[in-house]
């Protein structure tokens, strides 16, 4: 169980919405989890990532929909990392939560612009599995739907599979 560290404006075993400090162990559940500032469906993830933090120390990096004062939603990214004391025993996580709203607009953007264009498009790792396809190229080498693609190594459909040798070797000294 969790409860919010004293801050001089709460007490040690309250949480007051919109005061700063940090989680640390205690008899009562995270009060801003359940009490409405991430989404009710978030919740359990957020609990399991609480506890996955308690194991690892750092939380990596996590994404929620939190509540602004407004009452909207808006999504976000969290790092958190366990603050242990001198002996090695939890006593809070320090948690670091930044807007990300202006990204996923961008993402949606290209997302929008990366499908609808009318010529055949694909994104690759380095070293050639392919992670997506627009429609146009689906279209192009006859697939009716995009995961028996992303199976395939983009080499594949290359006449010359050498040429995309050559063009990973291009990549790697830029």
């Amino acid at each position: 169980a969790w409860r919010r560290s004293h801050s001089r404006h709460a007490g040690p075993d309250r949480y007051r919405p919109g005061r700063r400090g940090a989680f640390r162990p205690g008899p009562d559940p995270p009060a801003p989890l359940s009490g409405g500032i991430a989404r009710a469906e978030h919740v359990p993830k957020a609990i399991e990532n609480m506890q996955k933090t308690l194991v690892e120390g750092t939380s990596g990096t996590l994404e929620y929909s939190l509540l602004r004062r407004d009452g909207t939603h808006y999504p976000a990214e969290l790092n958190a990392t366990l603050i242990k004391d001198a002996d090695g025993n939890p006593v809070a996580f320090l948690g670091v939560t930044r807007d990300i709203s202006d990204r996923k607009e961008a993402e949606a953007r290209y997302q929008q612009l990366f499908d609808s264009a009318p010529i055949g498009l694909f994104r690759t790792t380095p070293d050639g599995k392919i992670l997506d396809a627009n429609p146009a190229l689906m279209e192009l080498l006859g697939f009716e739907n995009k995961e028996p693609l992303l199976e395939r190594q983009a080499a594949s459909f290359y006449v010359d599979p050498e040429e995309r040798k050559h063009w990973e070797s291009a990549v790697a000294r830029e």
